[in-house]
């Protein structure tokens, strides 16, 4: 129809199908990494989430957003359902700063001081699912922030 492919990808196609069919857009794009395209609407009562393609992404914002959406609808407490962040200690290279959170896969050991210690696992982005499945944990770094070894940082295990 005349668009050349790097004009498709600047077309969110899930967002505009969706609106054609009463779905309102609430927000689009998240300041995180990664996950950043996960688009969410509502049709009335009706929640309507639009997830990343890539699988890790897809899966942060499985986790992020919609697990907690559907556990409060079914009427779960919280704590049956929040995962707490626990606080560790950097042991890996050091990052760089973006201008939105990241989510690193991370390997967890323990040190001798019996504290937590995370290093990133090597991963090719969030289309690399095997490099995901090496990972017990997400590093999570703030947006501008730097982990250096030695630095306290947040994350979240996974299974």
């Amino acid at each position: 129809v005349g668009y050349r492919l790097h004009d498709l990808r600047a077309v969110d196609l899930v967002g505009e199908a969706l609106g054609r069919v009463g779905v309102e857009q609430v927000f689009h794009k998240v300041a995180m990494k990664p996950g950043k395209p996960v688009w969410f609407g509502r049709a009335g009562e009706r929640l309507v989430f639009g997830l990343p393609g890539n699988p890790v992404s897809c899966w942060v914002g499985l986790e992020v957003f919609v697990r907690p959406a559907l556990a409060r609808l079914s009427g779960l407490p919280e704590a049956a359902w929040r995962r707490p962040l626990r606080l560790g200690r950097w042991a890996g290279a050091e990052t760089r700063p973006l201008d939105r959170e990241q989510n690193l896969p991370a390997r967890v050991t323990q040190a001798a001081d019996g504290v937590d210690e995370l290093e990133a696992v090597r991963w090719q982005g969030s289309g690399d699912l095997v490099g995901l499945s090496r990972a017990s944990a997400l590093a999570i770094v703030p947006p501008g922030e730097v982990l250096r070894a030695g630095d306290p940082v947040r994350f979240q295990p996974i299974a």
